[in-house]
């Protein structure tokens, strides 16, 4: 997370948002609070302060919920606060696709100014949506999961038993610098 921080902070964005996949389908937990805490973490060491960053976490346990609501919750909570994030990390690339057509319908416009939009995983949406994310290869992922995963069935332990696996940014078209005033 740091090169997203780092680039948010080259474009001029001086207040960020982490916002947390609003209804965590997947059976990995871990990865999205690891995402979110390395995107804090990342925002601390690039000098962003208390106030500078805020982060809208999962509605997970709010029940059930129409889709557009809860990005309407989202985007609502974005434009609350006092010092709006101008600089917006989405845990994936599949709450990022609906929360940016979300912000356009309630008037918010992606890099133009309003806010720039980043991803993570450069699923097949992000490409289609012109989504800037964090790619990231699943093939070597899996390959990783499945040597640690077949070393445990066979009683060996792991000399690293968790592993960061190497992201790269994908500029597409919802970033920007942020204009000067």
């Amino acid at each position: 997370m740091s090169g997203v921080v780092r680039f948010l902070r080259s474009q001029g964005h001086t207040t960020l948002a982490y916002v947390s996949q609003p209804v965590n389908a997947s059976p990995f937990i871990c990865s999205e609070s690891v995402r979110e805490q390395g995107f804090v973490r990342a925002a601390e060491e690039c000098g962003y302060g208390d106030g500078d960053v805020i982060v809208i976490p999962s509605l997970c346990n709010a029940g059930e919920q129409v889709e557009q609501d809860m990005y309407s919750g989202i985007v609502a909570q974005l434009l609350s606060v006092v010092r709006k994030p101008t600089g917006i990390c989405v845990s994936c690339d599949a709450a990022a696709v609906p929360l940016i057509k979300e912000m356009r319908r309630m008037g918010v416009a992606c890099a133009t100014g309003d806010a720039s939009v980043i991803g993570f995983d450069d699923d097949i949406s992000a490409a289609v949506a012109g989504l800037t994310t964090v790619h990231q290869n699943p093939v070597q992922i899996g390959r990783e999961a499945a040597h640690k995963a077949l070393a445990l069935m066979n009683g060996q332990t792991l000399d690293e038993p968790v592993h960061t696996m190497p992201t790269s940014l994908v500029l597409r078209s919802t970033t920007e610098r942020v204009a000067v005033h």
